[in-house]
Formats: C-alpha cells, sequence, structure tokens
C-alpha cells in the first residue's frame, strides 16, 4: 500500500488522474516537480506544462487529451477539478504530486502486469 499524506484521502484530483493513462501522469508529474503551477489560465497551468515535457502547445482541451494521451473529456474534468481547488498555487501543485503517487506513475501500479525483462513474447 502506498503511504498517504493527511490529505491524501481527500484529494479531489485523484479519481480524475487515476482516469488518465500512465505516459500522461508522468507528464504532468513532471510539470509539478519543475516548479508551481497555476489555476484558472491556460499559462502555466498542469496541463499546459505537462504538454510541454512531452513537447506540445496545450491551450484547449483537445490539444490537451493529446498531450496526455486521453480523451477530451477526462482533460475537461481535470480542468474542473483543478481549477475549483482552493489554496495557494504552491499548496494545489502538491496535491496534484500526491494524486499522481496515488495513482501510480507506471501501468503496473494501475494493475496492469509489465513482464520481465526477456519474457515477452510476441504472437
Amino acid at each position: 500500500m502506498r503511504n498517504m499524506t493527511r490529505d491524501s484521502r481527500h484529494n479531489p484530483l485523484v479519481p480524475v488522474v487515476r482516469q488518465i493513462p500512465a505516459r500522461g501522469r508522468r507528464a504532468l508529474y513532471a510539470a509539478a516537480n519543475a516548479g508551481l503551477l497555476r489555476r484558472g489560465s491556460w499559462e502555466g497551468c498542469a496541463l499546459n506544462r505537462a504538454g510541454a515535457t512531452v513537447g506540445l502547445d496545450v491551450r484547449s482541451r483537445g490539444e490537451a487529451a493529446h498531450a496526455l494521451d486521453t480523451t477530451p473529456e477526462i482533460a475537461r474534468q481535470f480542468v474542473e477539478v483543478w481549477d475549483r481547488l482552493w489554496g495557494s498555487n504552491r499548496r494545489c501543485t502538491q496535491m496534484l504530486r500526491e494524486a499522481i503517487e496515488e495513482a501510480g506513475l507506471f501501468d503496473d501500479e494501475a494493475g496492469f502486469a509489465v513482464p520481465e525483462p526477456g519474457k515477452v513474447t510476441v504472437s
């Protein structure tokens, strides 16, 4: 079981972050670790900065969905939750980090098996 901070059980980002594929979670995590993220604007927001980590400009839900390998609906849900978080940018950036850590950075943490090296079979 992952270590949970006092507030991680009540983190509203966790359900939506779990819906984002591992590649997108890793991009969001890199963005959150690179500096403070902003809310209420595309400039400097989590999705914009995550897109930049994978070399893409993000200024819309469609572009965010493409950059994070998810759907526009999940990008919309993320923006809705992200923009409604209460607190400082520092606190919200930390909440995003914690949500991603709880959801996992790799598919194997989300319940998908990752084959051992040398044990991959191609059909």
